[in-house]
């Protein structure tokens, strides 16, 4: 006898930026956060004629609300200052 196939419910468990904002009972929101290869997190980049300055807590970094904007500054901090930062997903 073969395998009997069932067909996979179209649910998804990700939501886009804009799905989120269009429903406002949901209470969690992701946001995005830079690590530098000492695990310390990215506070600033390019402002006060500082490339970039890092912090030890988590509250103080700067917060990106979509991995497209985490991931481009990520690439160019790799590409600037050293290789090997990394991206953080926390969840408000």
């Amino acid at each position: 006898m073969g395998c009997k196939m069932t067909k996979l419910s179209e649910n998804y468990l990700f939501t886009t930026q804009v799905e989120m904002d269009a429903k406002p009972e949901l209470t969690r929101r992701e946001t995005w956060v830079i690590q530098n290869l000492e695990g310390n997190y990215l506070r600033s980049f390019l402002r006060d004629d500082t490339v970039v300055t890092y912090c030890l807590e988590r509250d103080d970094a700067e917060r990106f609300n979509t991995y497209e904007e985490a991931s481009l500054r990520a690439k160019t901090l790799d590409t600037v200052v050293r290789k090997g930062h990394k991206l953080r997903r926390f969840m408000l």
